[in-house]
């Protein structure tokens, strides 16, 4: 049985290196880290993970959604033409968040609202839009753009 990582995404690749040393298969929620130490971290420990041939499957919800895979496959099988470029948004309230209670310290407070606090998610571009990003890459054959650019803002 595989083991799911579901913890906020900061403790994702020790919890990554303890599952592969373990010998599990792996699911993992994404993001697969939160910071550029992190990532290269998970890419040292997929090598091995690939190794021991365990099976590592990130959590990128929509690559299992029908409806969105169907799109897709229209989108790919030319219904719209040829792609040539992307653009994604991200767009959202806010999300769920944890009233502080009696007697939790700020670090308990701070894992309850991970997704508040850049680093244990990341912040909303690793934890969010990640999802925009992979629907474009998806669209793309899973090929890396040649050109990229980024605008986004806090309130």
């Amino acid at each position: 049985m595989p083991m799911p990582l579901c913890t906020p995404p900061h403790f994702r690749p020790a919890h990554l290196e303890t599952a592969i040393n373990a010998g599990k298969h792996i699911f993992c929620e994404k993001p697969i880290a939160t910071d550029p130490t992190g990532v290269r971290k998970v890419l040292e420990l997929t090598r091995i993970a690939e190794s021991k041939k365990l099976n590592l499957v990130s959590g990128l919800c929509w690559r299992y959604d029908l409806g969105v895979k169907a799109t897709i496959n229209l989108i790919k099988d030319g219904m719209i033409g040829n792609i040539v470029a992307t653009q994604e948004n991200y767009l959202t309230g806010t999300l769920w968040q944890r009233n502080r209670r009696d007697g939790w310290t700020n670090m308990a407070y701070q894992l309850r609202n991970w997704l508040y606090y850049n680093w244990l998610s990341g912040d909303h571009i690793v934890e969010q839009f990640i999802h925009s990003l992979d629907k474009s890459l998806w669209l793309h054959n899973d090929e890396p753009p040649k050109l990229a650019y980024g605008l986004g803002r806090r309130q």
